[in-house]
């Protein structure tokens, strides 16, 4: 089995900090977070941090990470549900799509928020897990992102019940998130019992900034749950989805008369 190490280099980079660089007073002048985004008027997602997507095969966790991504390279409030305060830079990595099926999550936030230019989507389905962490290390030190979205987390690693691997791999996405000062958000499938799968699945969740759900209904698969699992601070509400006649995620309910409600007059800012 392969396992993804560290560099040479790193051990001495570490060791070349001393103790007192990691202590932290009371007094010390430390920043306070600096969100990108916020998910039903609550904060969720800060620079330096990780949000977990979760949710079972099919449930539409990419559909949701959609209309999330799409409000962050727009600046918008997208359904007056999914707000980001910029236009942010955002890397999206996927690894599980072909690319016609990665391209469409390209053009279907083209149709929600128009211009796309700061989106650089990636497909790594047919690398390896070491050649995925090495690609996305490329991708980050060309593109520098205020976002990074891994839509399969679990294609970093060889065996997702490894400890070690899996804890090496969740050290190395929140050492990312640092180096490059944003915030990174992972898709990762839900096992049985509800949790995140895996050995990576429970590390990501107990290192998150915020866990969110995506269940889909029981009795339409067009219609899906946003909900938060765990989170710091304030949480939100749960809220639907659903996808309209034109392959768009749409944010509202199905009425009893069959016909689709949304929460905002304006089914997209373009």
């Amino acid at each position: 089995m392969e396992l993804v190490k560290l560099t040479a280099e790193e051990p001495k980079k570490v060791n070349a900090m001393r103790l007192q660089d990691y202590r932290i007073r009371a007094t010390d002048p430390i920043p306070q977070n600096v969100y990108v985004a916020e998910i039903k008027n609550t904060k969720k997602f800060s620079r330096k941090n990780i949000s977990a997507w979760k949710g079972k095969a099919k449930a539409k966790k990419t559909f949701a990470m959609t209309m999330w991504g799409s409000s962050a390279i727009a600046g918008v409030d997208l359904y007056s549900t999914f707000k980001s305060y910029k236009k942010n830079t955002l890397l999206w990595i996927d690894t599980e799509m072909s690319p016609v099926d990665a391209q469409r999550v390209a053009i279907r936030m083209q149709k929600l928020v128009g211009n796309t230019d700061n989106l650089y989507l990636y497909g790594f389905r047919p690398l390896s897990p070491k050649e995925r962490i090495e690609k996305i290390e490329e991708a980050l030190k060309l593109h520098k992102p205020d976002v990074l979205v891994i839509d399969g987390v679990r294609d970093l690693v060889w065996n997702i019940n490894d400890p070690v691997e899996s804890t090496t791999v969740v050290t190395m996405v929140m050492k990312w998130s640092f180096d490059y000062n944003m915030h990174i958000a992972v898709v990762i499938h839900q096992n049985n019992e509800g949790g995140a799968r895996g050995h990576i699945g429970t590390e990501l969740e107990n290192k998150a900034e915020t866990v969110i759900g995506v269940v889909r209904d029981e009795t339409d698969i067009n219609i899906s749950t946003i909900s938060e699992s765990f989170g710091r601070g304030k949480g939100f509400n749960d809220f639907d989805f659903f996808i309209d006649e034109d392959g768009i995620p749409v944010v509202g309910s199905l009425d009893l008369d069959n016909s689709f409600t949304i929460d905002n007059n304006d089914a997209a800012p373009f």
